[in-house]
């Protein structure tokens, strides 16, 4: 059956409850019925205002580490950037080493022949050759060799001097790109040490707030046992907001949006799926980033306000249409009504929220919201 819950407490309905928490929380033999009143709603409204510091909190840290991030990712793609570049400049500099090392075989080879062979350098070749001679054609022969010699050995040492200089251009980029990556690395190792403080200050933060909502729950959860009390305005306004309506509401509200089955099931997960969230960005529970006329950004990653209860639906029900990001299988199992641990399993296999929670996004709520379906329903 679908869950229906008032949108707001009649004024005796909150007055009574006040009067609950006064009996709950305060001895009869005390200050005034009064006075009592006034410091359950004092107290009440620390730990809403709690919930909103520690929700704004988590938000900020949330956004550094999503910026972090970001930061990592994009000094990691220069990294491979530099070593893509790297790569043929080191290919070309071992081509000009092997190169440089040829030729200076070749130079050393000719130097042998024009120089080892005949003691005394170009004079004394020219001598050699006279005095080795029989005709004056054998005179010729020899001179023409030793000056082709000659000439091989400065046509060598010419390349051997172009060689080493664009070796020397390869190898002083190859260096210059060996201290950006360095650099680099560095920063990456001192970013990734600040993402790991960071991620400890968010999870002391969801702590914090898990354990004032905690706080806010079980009281609740106390009073509504004892005294079959349905629903709390104030706190749905602590968890959700101004701009809201309860978990229940809204959860029947979107199944009827995108025409699927308004059942238990589907409410279960839902409603399981608000509370994982737990924002307080307007009229979005789901805390989608689909941007639509007059929203506004809630936080640094996008999450959307919305300027009506009626545009936060038409946004989260446009984002789950989109058949990317595995969203397509949350879809068909809302359709045919699946278990709510299937469906859930099915939202943290997909991108909304993958890895939150270590992992076990909306999966670890659905217990307690079967447990008190009407409780977790009407915040």
């Amino acid at each position: 059956m679908g869950l229906r819950l008032v949108l707001r407490a009649r004024h005796r309905l909150v007055l009574a409850l006040v009067v609950v928490l006064v009996l709950a929380l305060t001895p009869a033999a005390q200050a005034s019925l009064p006075a009592r009143i006034h410091r359950v709603r004092a107290h009440l409204a620390t730990l809403a205002a709690k919930i909103r510091v520690e929700e704004r909190v988590v938000a900020r840290v949330q956004g550094e580490l999503d910026e972090l991030n970001r930061h990592i990712e994009r000094v990691t793609k220069q990294v491979t950037r530099i070593q893509k570049r790297m790569l043929p400049l080191q290919r070309e500099a071992d081509v000009l080493q092997a190169r440089l090392d040829d030729l200076h075989g070749q130079i050393d080879q000719l130097g042998r022949q024009a120089f080892i062979s005949q003691p005394g350098g170009s004079w004394g070749t020219m001598m050699n050759v006279v005095l080795a001679s029989r005709t004056m054609a054998d005179i010729s022969d020899g001179m023409q060799f030793s000056e082709s010699v000659s000439a091989s050995i400065a046509a060598v040492a010419n390349e051997i001097d172009v060689t080493k200089a664009a070796l020397d251009a390869r190898l002083a980029s190859l260096q210059s790109f060996e201290f950006r990556k360095t650099t680099l690395l560095a920063d990456i190792q001192a970013q990734r040490q600040r993402k790991h403080d960071i991620e400890m200050k968010h999870e002391q933060a969801l702590n914090d707030l898990n354990q004032t909502r905690g706080k806010i729950v079980a009281l609740v959860r106390k009073l509504t046992r004892r005294w079959q009390l349905e629903m709390f305005p104030v706190i749905g306004t602590a968890f959700q907001g101004g701009a809201h309506t309860s978990y229940g509401r809204w959860s029947v509200l979107l199944l009827r949006s995108m025409g699927a089955p308004v059942c238990h099931s589907n409410e279960v997960v839902l409603i399981a799926w608000q509370l994982s969230e737990f924002t307080q960005a307007a009229w979005n529970p789901l805390a989608t980033t689909k941007p639509l006329p007059g929203s506004t950004n809630f936080n640094s990653v996008g999450v959307q306000n919305f300027v009506s209860l009626a545009q936060g639906l038409e946004g989260t029900r446009l984002t789950l249409n989109n058949g990317a990001f595995g969203y397509g299988a949350i879809l068909a199992n809302l359709h045919a009504c699946s278990a709510p641990m299937t469906t859930a399993r099915a939202i943290n296999a997909s991108a909304w929220c993958h890895g939150c929670a270590g992992g076990q996004y909306v999966v670890n709520n659905i217990g307690k919201v079967e447990a008190s379906f009407f409780l977790y329903g009407s915040f």
